[in-house]
């Protein structure tokens, strides 16, 4: 499965861009549709209800579309402690995430 986005053209064209001396990523957040489901808060904690998902555009093709460019991220790709430090690993060993 995957989590489908329509990205702006001007930041699609900026985050595939191979010539940055690192890569940039999407970093798209996920809410629940429900506004009330979004945050659940009490003294003791505050938390906020959805998933960050993550992909890299870097040496993707142009796009010939000038307002938006769909993008399907994997729900694999979640943005999580864990996969920004095997993100920051592979961008210190010079390859892409």
């Amino acid at each position: 499965a995957e989590v489908v986005y329509d990205l702006k053209a001007d930041a699609y064209d900026r985050l595939r861009r191979s010539t940055r001396a690192a890569p940039a990523l999407l970093v798209l957040f996920v809410l629940p549709a429900d506004p009330a489901a979004r945050l659940d808060h009490t003294e003791e904690r505050l938390a906020l209800r959805g998933c960050a998902y993550w992909l890299s555009l870097r040496g993707m093709p142009r796009s010939a579309n000038a307002a938006s460019v769909r993008v399907r991220i994997p729900r694999a790709n979640q943005f999580t402690p864990a996969a920004l430090e095997r993100i920051m690993d592979a961008i210190r060993r010079n390859k892409d995430p």
